[in-house]
């Protein structure tokens, strides 16, 4: 099940390393997969060799599926944070996505996301981790954040068509509710 989870994620291009200042990435393929829980409460990633802090974060939280989402959406998130942000709003509901500055404070104390939170955004990571409480409802629960953090990035448009794009979503009054896998 990881297997196949992996390869719908990469195949929406989930798992885009983050490239830096001089087109190197900052974030390499250990950072970025899919862990699992089995009923016997062990962990299985994909890929094998998954980084240590992201599997102790994802196992502090106690969830039964998650994994990184790093595509274009959320590098240009990342791009318009700022340094000492802890949360965005997600929609006027009060969905919001909490940010964390590591992976590694995810399920301590000093940290805002909760297994309830099911995203946060690791800054130092550069990636947004998505999780659920069931494989079958992890890939569709990553649509739904997918989208929410689409409405929250400026895309920048070339002049030539600068405002002439329309949002669908506003153009027919749609809203798009929060969900939880």
């Amino acid at each position: 099940m990881v297997k196949f989870l992996y390869r719908r994620i990469h195949q929406s291009k989930w798992l885009e390393p983050f490239d830096g200042e001089g087109g190197e990435a900052d974030v390499g393929a250990s950072s970025l997969g899919v862990l699992l829980r089995h009923p016997d409460g062990r962990y299985t990633a994909e890929p094998l060799l998954l980084n240590d802090d992201l599997a102790h974060s994802v196992e502090r939280l106690g969830v039964a599926v998650a994994f990184t989402m790093s595509s274009e959406i959320t590098r240009s998130l990342l791009h318009q944070i700022t340094p000492f942000q802890t949360e965005l709003s997600l929609d006027p509901r009060g969905f919001s996505l909490p940010i964390v500055n590591s992976v590694k404070d995810l399920g301590s104390e000093k940290c805002s996301a909760r297994k309830d939170s099911y995203v946060c955004l690791c800054r130092n990571e550069k990636f947004v981790l998505v999780w659920g409480d069931s494989a079958e409802g992890i890939f569709a629960h990553g649509i739904d954040v997918e989208t929410k953090l689409l409405g929250l990035v400026r895309i920048s448009l070339p002049p030539s068509i600068h405002g002439t794009a329309v949002d669908p979503a506003r153009r027919s009054g749609a809203r798009i509710s929060p969900t939880r896998a």
